[in-house]
C-alpha cells in the first residue's frame, strides 16, 4: 500500500495504490490550495477506500523540479506520515512521473521521445529526454531555450513535448516536422505509481533525514 503525493505544480494530486493498482486519486488545480487541502485531500483519500494511516508500507512524494512552496509541503506532509507509522519514504522525479503517465495515456512510435518541460521564468524550462520504454536518455536540467534547443534530438526522432511550458517552447524553437505538443498536462499523483512501485521493489528508499526536492521559481 502507497500513498502518493505530488504538489511540485499548481495541481494538488493524492493517489493510494496497491501492487501498482490506483484504487482512488484525487487531483484539485488551484495554485494556493497546498497548505490548506493536502491533509484533507489524504483523510478523504483513506476514507474512501477505508485504510488507515498505518497500513502504509510507503509514501511517494513528487521531489522536482517544481515550486518551492508546493514542493517543501509536499515533503514536510510525506515525512511525517512516515515517521508516524515508520513507512518508507520514495522520492519520485516529477519529470520522469509525467512521461510514465503520458505513455500510458498515449500510442507513441517505439523511436519517439518524450519531453516534459516545465516552465522556469523567461525563456527558462525545467526538462529531461526520455525514451519510449521509458528510459532516461537526459537527466533533468534547466536550460534556456532558443530556436536551436532539441535540434539534436528532433532531426532523428518523432518528440512529444509535455508540461506547462510546451507552449512557450513552442513559440521559441524552430518548426519542425517531428515536434509535436501537448498543451494543458500537468504533473499527476497517478504517473508516480508505477514508478514507486518499482521502487519499492528494488528497496530504492529515501533518507528521511536528507531528502530535499529540487526547486524552481514560479
Amino acid at each position: 500500500m502507497i500513498l502518493h503525493i505530488e504538489t511540485s505544480s499548481t495541481v494538488c494530486s493524492v493517489a493510494l495504490s496497491q501492487h501498482a493498482i490506483c484504487l482512488a486519486h484525487f487531483d484539485m488545480h488551484d495554485p494556493n490550495m497546498h497548505s490548506s487541502h493536502l491533509s484533507v485531500f489524504i483523510d478523504e483519500l483513506m476514507d474512501k477506500c477505508s485504510v488507515s494511516i498505518k497500513q502504509l508500507q510507503a509514501v511517494a512524494v513528487s521531489v522536482g523540479p517544481g515550486s518551492y512552496t508546493g514542493l517543501r509541503i509536499g515533503l514536510s506532509t510525506a515525512k511525517g506520515i512516515c515517521y508516524a507509522t515508520d513507512a518508507h519514504l520514495i522520492a519520485v522525479p516529477t519529470l520522469h512521473a509525467m512521461a510514465d503517465l503520458f505513455l500510458q495515456r498515449n500510442i507513441v512510435s517505439s523511436t519517439s521521445y518524450i519531453i516534459p518541460v516545465m516552465d522556469a521564468r523567461r525563456q527558462d524550462v525545467y526538462t529531461a529526454v526520455f525514451s519510449a520504454k521509458p528510459d532516461m536518455v537526459i537527466e533533468s536540467q534547466a536550460i534556456e531555450v532558443n530556436k536551436d534547443s532539441f535540434q539534436s534530438y528532433l532531426h532523428h526522432h518523432p518528440c512529444h513535448f509535455i508540461g506547462n511550458a510546451s507552449n512557450k517552447v513552442q513559440q521559441l524553437i524552430s518548426p519542425h516536422p517531428n515536434a509535436t505538443f501537448h498543451h494543458g498536462i500537468m504533473p499527476s499523483s497517478m504517473g508516480m505509481i508505477r514508478i514507486a512501485e518499482k521502487m519499492m521493489s528494488d528497496k530504492k528508499f529515501a533518507d528521511l533525514a536528507y531528502l530535499e526536492p529540487i526547486y524552481r521559481s514560479m
